[in-house]
């Protein structure tokens, strides 16, 4: 029997900010910059979602590790 995962398979930058506790501004920005993957559910680049476990990633790639 597989688990269910608790979350969800796509977050939108409000869900994401609010989960990790920052802006959703920072969000936008790591989308927009390209430093947090997102998949796009419209045409124009418009209503981001995230997907599980990017946040994670863009912190293991992005922090320096000690």
């Amino acid at each position: 029997m597989a688990l269910i995962s608790a979350r969800k398979a796509l977050e939108t930058p409000h869900e994401l900010a609010s989960r990790v506790g920052l802006p959703v501004s920072n969000i936008r920005y790591l989308i927009a910059s390209g430093q947090l993957k997102a998949i796009y559910t419209t045409p124009g680049k418009r209503n981001p979602k995230i997907p599980d476990g990017a946040f994670e990633r863009y912190i293991e790639t992005s922090t320096p590790s000690l």
